[in-house]
């Protein structure tokens, strides 16, 4: 999908595809090794969400992607804010049934970090989204409506004047890590909306987004060991081998979210998070997603987050903003050299004697083809991912913070 092809829909469903459902698809899709259907973690229960709820969460979603929209519905904001605040985790997975199109689930979580310092490394231009949620996003950046790339907002200008609701809206360019069932990961745009506001003298983030269109074809990528250490390795080859069904190209149809950021009324340091989520994807324009597959992606996606955000090795703002800085001026020759050595690194932590995944990757590590296949914007993620993991700890690959330190030493 290119921006030429972004539509603007003043409601949910206006770009929707017939969606259909085939039993045997299903359960080829449920069957999947590894899969999270059957995870012991997930709630078992489902529960429709309140249909005031459900209502005021369609009034937020109608707004997104509309150009000239000069009112924000304060109301259904304050209605999706007092619910989140409201209702605590349970073992049940809350969603908003049919109504939509699309299956949804929500997920509350906590932060323990104060408003303003979440604000300043989660919605900060000079950090970017996608180190500090590695387990979801590979790759992020605002856009202009032709493509090229644009400054993300920074939310932080309007903390302390904040009189009356501020409203960033604009296109986002995202491409997602490996799905851990099947191994899909996808691009695509959309359409974005920030609202900034106090509500009952407390500090609201309320963030809303909604695909613009259909992603590009899924394409198959890998998890190197754990998840949770955010290592993953991408084949830049459209489709995906299904069990019982060969090869087939799939699609993210649709995507639609509202998270709601607010800090704790009883706990300063404390931010409350709420994420409603629906998604479409499959292929053949058969929907695969179930509610209990977007919970676990929300799960996913919240751990990173809270275990970045909350680590209390996390240097200030302004010093990750200084290793991304550096990370992003790399010349070219700077670039290639680092991400060689990451490469390097990877093959001996990952390869043959170390169960390395597939035999296709291997052959592109051999042939340094892997390397042909990453454009510079790629290369630097995974860069800044390598950054966050030596600094929580976690296994990586090369010493980042040497090669920084050096960097007048590396060949242009």
């Amino acid at each position: 999908m290119t921006l030429s092809t972004l539509t603007h829909n003043s409601c949910l469903g206006a770009h929707l595809r017939p969606m259909a459902v085939i039993a045997l698809a299903v359960l080829i899709w449920a069957a999947v090794p590894g899969s999270r259907a059957f995870s012991d973690d997930l709630p078992k229960t489902r529960q429709l969400l309140p249909p005031t709820v459900i209502s005021a969460l369609s009034g937020l979603l109608c707004t997104v992607g509309v150009p000239n929209e000069a009112d924000f519905p304060l109301a259904q904001a304050a209605a999706i804010i007092d619910f989140v605040e409201n209702t605590p985790s349970d073992n049940v997975i809350l969603h908003a049934g049919d109504d939509f199109s699309a299956p949804s689930a929500y997920h509350r979580f906590s932060l323990n970090q104060n408003m303003e310092t979440f604000l300043g490394l989660a919605f900060n231009p000079g950090i970017p989204s996608y180190a500090l949620t590695p387990s979801s996003i590979r790759l992020s950046k605002w856009v202009t409506a032709d493509g090229t790339e644009a400054p993300a907002p920074n939310l932080l200008d309007n903390f302390e004047t904040l009189d009356s609701p501020r409203h960033f809206r604009g296109i986002e360019y995202i491409e997602n890590t490996p799905d851990t069932n099947s191994g899909a990961y996808y691009s695509y745009y959309l359409h974005r909306t920030l609202a900034l506001m106090r509500h009952h003298g407390r500090t609201v983030l309320v963030s809303m987004s909604k695909q613009a269109d259909v992603s590009d074809t899924g394409k198959k990528g890998v998890v190197l060991g754990s998840d949770n250490d955010w290592a993953y390795l991408y084949s830049g080859q459209d489709g995906l081998s299904v069990p019982g069904m060969g090869w087939v190209k799939s699609y993210m149809y649709d995507s639609y979210s509202v998270t709601v950021y607010i800090q704790s009324p009883d706990a300063p340091g404390q931010v409350h998070c709420g994420v409603f989520k629906w998604v479409r994807a499959g292929w053949s324009s058969i929907n695969m997603v179930r509610p209990h597959h977007i919970y676990a992606g929300l799960v996913r996606y919240s751990n990173s987050l809270s275990t970045i955000i909350d680590d209390p090795r996390l240097p200030s703002k302004q010093q990750m903003a200084s290793v991304f800085s550096k990370i992003e001026g790399f010349s070219a020759g700077e670039l290639r050299s680092t991400f060689e050595r990451y490469l390097e690194a990877v093959e001996s932590n990952f390869g043959a004697g170390a169960g390395f995944p597939q035999k296709w990757f291997t052959d592109w590590f051999q042939s340094r083809d892997y390397l042909q296949r990453l454009n510079a914007d790629q290369m630097r993620a995974a860069l800044a991912v390598e950054y966050i993991r030596q600094l929580l700890g976690k296994p990586h690959c090369i010493d980042l913070t040497e090669i920084l330190g050096m960097r007048h030493h590396v060949a242009g």
